[in-house]
């Protein structure tokens, strides 16, 4: 039996499947990771600052040119859509084969955009 045949079993037979994914599921959506190369935690060698501290209250109170730069050129990715991971989990949803989703990290970029293409489910708007 293969790998994808064993799972599709066992998320028919699930009465509870729930979905973890992390920043990775939204990068074949055109959206940054956080530790790759030129992920978002690649940004102290070109503003000088981690993103921890750059998306700080006090870095926005005593920097806000830089915060707001930080923040348009890396967490606005208003060309992001969903990708087949995001399609294939909201199938799930609509068939009752999955329970809950649980997204880490940037998936909330791909939820603003698939809500006009009617991809996202109740349970990805509950989440966001």
């Amino acid at each position: 039996m293969t790998q994808i045949k064993e799972l599709s079993d066992f998320i028919q037979i699930s009465k509870n499947t729930v979905f973890f994914g992390g920043a990775g599921v939204s990068t074949d959506s055109g959206i940054p990771d956080f530790r790759s190369a030129s992920g978002l935690y690649s940004t102290q060698l070109t503003y000088g600052y981690h993103p921890e501290e750059l998306l700080s209250h006090s870095f926005f109170r005593h920097r806000p040119g830089l915060f707001f730069r930080y923040y348009r050129e890396n967490l606005i990715a208003r060309q992001a859509m969903p990708n087949a991971a995001h399609i294939s989990l909201a199938r799930l949803e609509e068939k009752g084969l999955i329970y809950y989703y649980c997204f880490h990290g940037s998936f909330i970029y791909v939820q603003h955009n698939a809500v006009y293409f009617g991809v996202v489910s109740n349970i990805f708007l509950r989440l966001f």
